[in-house]
């Protein structure tokens, strides 16, 4: 959880520190990534929170909520990593089996 964290603010701060100028797609990514990132942020804490919650107090739902707090972790983390596509748009990730190499020279 920390690691990944810290992994979202150097990329934040990366993304700021090469790109001085921003397109409006580059703009956008580097938007979406510092929300996500404070969602993440937000959820950790959350998430923290009802768990001792459930964990030493025995609060009702503490442990639903815990849940949620994860699941919105997960996800924006996933969405997080999915704005690659917006930093590289004219590129194409390939899963196959058996598919014919190319080779460039």
């Amino acid at each position: 959880m920390l690691s990944s964290l810290l992994y979202m603010v150097v990329m934040i701060k990366t993304f700021n520190m090469v790109h001085k100028t921003m397109t409006k797609s580059q703009h956008l990514s580097y938007t979406i990534k510092k929300i996500l990132f404070a969602i993440c942020i937000t959820s950790t804490f959350t998430l923290i929170f009802f768990f001792i919650k459930h964990r030493f107090y025995c609060h009702d739902l503490a442990f639903t909520w815990f849940a949620l707090s994860e699941y919105i972790l997960a996800v924006s983390n996933m969405a997080f990593h999915f704005t690659i596509t917006l930093d590289f748009p004219h590129e194409q990730l390939i899963v196959a089996k058996n598919f014919p190499s190319f080779k460039t020279d």
